[in-house]
């Protein structure tokens, strides 16, 4: 069989839907992983320590600081609002119709939790420029 354009097109549709389903599959075998528990924020002072209660019922996971998060292929995600108080506000932005907000991620390696957190700024916010900032913590299970 000679290989045209349309032929390419094809067999490269085929082979990519071919591994999608392949993933998915070896993903749809993964166990939710446990993120149920109290966890210590590793690497820091104690008295600066963050400190999450993390509840879990099947792939949803709730917590204080970031609200609900979904699992999905082994990793925690999910998305707020990150509000700015007004005495933190700088006039001439609009606060409420374009919120900024907060994207989390959380990942198990090992016996430790992996919190990405992601806060994209629509405005300046106590010293805070409109931009993406990125936070990266590592956290332990506590009794």
């Amino acid at each position: 069989m000679q290989i045209n354009n349309s032929n390419k097109s094809l067999l490269l549709n085929a082979l990519m839907i071919a591994c999608m389903l392949q993933s998915g599959m070896a993903r749809a075998q993964q166990p939710v992983p446990n993120f149920q528990g109290s966890w210590l924020e590793l690497n820091v002072a104690p008295d600066k320590a963050m400190k999450l209660n993390i509840t879990q019922n099947g792939n949803q996971l709730t917590e204080e600081i970031f609200g609900t998060l979904t699992i999905s292929n082994g990793i925690a995600t999910g998305s707020s609002i990150q509000q700015c108080a007004p005495p933190f506000r700088k006039p001439g932005y609009n606060y409420d119709a374009n919120p900024s907000f907060a994207t989390i991620t959380l990942r198990l390696r090992g016996s430790t939790l992996i919190f990405d957190r992601d806060l994209h700024w629509t405005a300046p916010c106590d010293g805070h420029a409109i931009g993406t900032e990125q936070d990266h913590h590592l956290f332990q299970r506590y009794p």
